[in-house]
């Protein structure tokens, strides 16, 4: 029993049972804040279901004898900054979790997520040895195992902060076999961009865990992507979980990257209850810059929908080595290397690697606006006051904003044609005060949008990253190239 007002705490206690029915209640009561009621049990010392035995223990180094027991399905846990039990402290703690499994003859890779130390061991053997502090960090090792009955051991400590332990295996892929590869909204492949203080967390959906935020109707204001570790290049299915909560939209606007190409799905949240949805099947080449992408832009009305985040899973037969061929040239070693859209731009054209040249600095998260004109696009950073104007002739000019508060946002004696739009603010001054830009971009065919977009400079030049128009690289030599 538990009385009081308190944050998120699991609470654990032993009860000895005949056999039979039995009763149970649970009672609960919401204070204020976030509202979490959960209730689970497990048959202490039965290992017939094939559960772990967790130990845990109040300092850490597993010294001395456990303070709690228990019986546990998954070594799957995200504490945060709270306790796996009340008779544990959130902070310098240890665990052990024990269980014997049957394998298949072959070579396993292990995997192992935990902030902060962990050491995992088959048989005695040490799989994976990283007994030190450090953020969440995924850690792998492989083994060679024969077929029958084996011991997996994983120990873990926590020092401070965040308190999260994960272990996964699979067997290593051969041409023709059948893999599945999950990226959870907690493993290191998941990232959210944008505004942070748009999403929310919640316990329900796969592994007990997602992320919602409300919807916003056409700028993307928050987003999340999704990137495998694929053990092979191949054809993979693409399928997303949809929670039986906070994920009701309509529309929900997936991107899938794979082998150079974008392809976009929409899916109705609403229609699915605890289920995985496909997105189809597409070949991936499994070397970097493959992802899925969902953005808060669902075309309904404004904070109307829940878009929900979950886990992404792709299945696929892995492929046999393609033929050997002349090799192609390998991009420049970089001190800084772009990833995703822009790594994979960069990375598959040699001319916009050549125009660039290597990464300045990481790419960041930008608040910015973007608008359509017949000859071409606008877009404004807001950290530095720029405004890059993209020709549809392939070339581009920078500006500085032109437009600062208490100007006019229009001139109201213009009037465009239906169907198109006297730019405003920065992008309509520009126009207005410059007749080449304006002769070259003629009348915007949008209305101007807000959006967090990304960016990164270069040697000679940027690119730059939209959730509704996608990645281009900006040359300083004025060219520019839309992928």
């Amino acid at each position: 029993m538990m009385e009081g007002a308190s944050t998120a705490t699991t609470v654990t206690v032993d009860r000895t049972l005949g056999a039979g029915y039995h009763s149970v209640r649970m009672e609960y009561f919401e204070a204020g804040g976030d509202a979490v009621a959960q209730l689970s049990w497990t048959k202490i010392g039965d290992t017939s279901s094939g559960a772990w035995r967790g130990e845990y223990f109040n300092n850490a180094s597993l010294s001395g004898s456990p303070t709690v027991v228990r019986d546990e399905a998954d070594i799957n846990f995200n504490w945060g900054y709270g306790t796996p039990a009340a008779e544990i402290p959130v902070d310098n703690f240890s665990a052990r979790w024990t269980r014997t499994l049957s394998f298949a003859a072959g070579t396993y890779t292990f995997t192992a997520t935990v902030d902060d130390g962990v050491r995992v061991k088959v048989d005695g053997a040490m799989v994976i040895d990283h007994w030190a502090d450090g953020a969440a960090t995924a850690y792998s090792g492989d083994i060679t195992l024969s077929a029958g009955t084996h011991t997996v051991v994983m120990e873990y400590y926590e020092h401070g902060g965040v308190a999260q332990a994960r272990l996964t295996w699979a067997a290593k892929s051969t041409p023709g076999s059948r893999v599945t590869v999950v990226v959870d909204d907690l493993d290191s492949g998941f990232a959210l961009g944008g505004n942070p203080g748009n999403f929310h967390e919640r316990a329900f959906g796969y592994r007990n865990h997602m992320w919602w935020l409300w919807n916003n109707t056409t700028a993307a204001y928050s987003w999340a992507t999704w990137t495998p570790r694929l053990p092979a290049a191949g054809t993979y299915e693409v399928q997303v979980y949809i929670p039986s909560r906070n994920a009701g939209t309509a529309s929900a606007r997936y991107r899938i990257f794979h082998n150079g190409t974008r392809h976009d799905r929409v899916v109705a949240q609403a229609n699915y209850y605890d289920q995985w949805v496909s997105l189809g099947s597409y070949y991936f080449t499994a070397r970097g810059g493959e992802y899925v992408f969902l953005a808060s832009n669902t075309g309904e009305p404004y904070a109307t929908h829940y878009v929900g985040f979950d886990a992404v899973r792709f299945i696929g037969t892995v492929a046999a080595p393609p033929p050997v061929t002349p090799p192609t040239p390998v991009p420049p070693a970089c001190s800084i290397m772009p990833v995703l859209g822009f790594g994979n731009a960069w990375n598959s054209d040699a001319q916009v690697r050549a125009c660039l040249g290597c990464p300045t600095a990481q790419e960041q998260s930008v608040w910015m606006a973007e608008e359509s004109f017949v000859g071409g696009t606008m877009f404004w950073r807001s950290d530095n006051n720029v405004i890059y104007v993209l020709f549809s002739d392939g070339t581009w000019r920078q500006f500085p904003d032109p437009w600062h508060a208490g100007d006019a946002e229009i001139d109201s004696s213009i009037t465009p044609p239906a169907g198109q739009f006297q730019p405003r603010r920065g992008f309509g001054k520009l126009w207005r005060d410059n007749p080449q830009v304006r002769a070259q971009t003629s009348w915007a065919t949008t209305e101007e949008q807000g959006f967090y977009g990304s960016l990164q400079p270069f040697q000679n030049g940027l690119m730059l990253w939209s959730p509704r128009l996608g990645v281009y690289s900006l040359c300083n030599d004025g060219r520019w190239k839309h992928f």
